[in-house]
C-alpha cells in the first residue's frame, strides 16, 4: 500500500477545472501586478520631469538633478521640502558627494548669488525686449 493512497484525488473533470481556474487566477494576479508597476513607473516619471524642469530652471546640471531626485525618493521627501530646507540639501550633498556651495547657490540659499542671478536674467530679458 502506497503511503499517499488514502488521499482521494478528484475526478478528471474537476481536476481540469481546478487547473484552469488556477491558471486564470495566476494570470489575473500577474496582470494586476503589471498594471501596478506601469502606474508606479509613470507617476515616478512624471515627478521626475517636474523635478528636472524646476531644478533646471535654477541652473543645476543633469547629474546633480538625478542625484537629488534619488535622494528625495530614497528618503520620501518632496521637492518643496528640499527647496525650503537647507539641512536637507546639506544631507543630500554629503550623501551623494555633491558640491554643497554650488548646489546651495543655485537653489537660492545664498541670497546674494540669487539676487545676482536674478539681475543677470532680467538684464538678458531687457536686452531681448529692446531688440524687438
Amino acid at each position: 500500500m502506497h503511503p499517499i493512497s488514502f488521499i482521494k484525488l478528484p475526478s478528471a473533470g474537476v481536476d481540469q477545472t481546478l487547473y484552469i481556474s488556477l491558471v486564470v487566477f495566476v494570470s489575473f494576479v500577474f496582470l494586476i501586478l503589471v498594471l501596478i508597476l506601469i502606474y508606479r513607473y509613470k507617476t515616478i516619471q512624471a515627478h521626475y520631469k517636474h523635478f528636472h524642469y524646476v531644478l533646471q530652471q535654477r541652473g543645476l546640471d543633469d547629474k546633480t538633478i538625478k542625484k537629488l531626485f534619488k535622494f528625495i525618493n530614497k528618503h520620501n521627501y518632496t521637492l518643496e521640502l528640499l527647496l525650503s530646507n537647507e539641512q536637507l540639501v546639506h544631507k543630500a550633498c554629503q550623501e551623494y558627494g555633491l558640491d554643497e556651495e554650488e548646489v546651495k547657490k543655485k537653489l537660492g540659499y545664498d541670497r546674494k548669488a540669487l539676487l545676482e542671478e536674478y539681475m543677470k536674467r532680467m538684464e538678458s530679458l531687457r536686452k531681448k525686449w529692446n531688440r524687438k
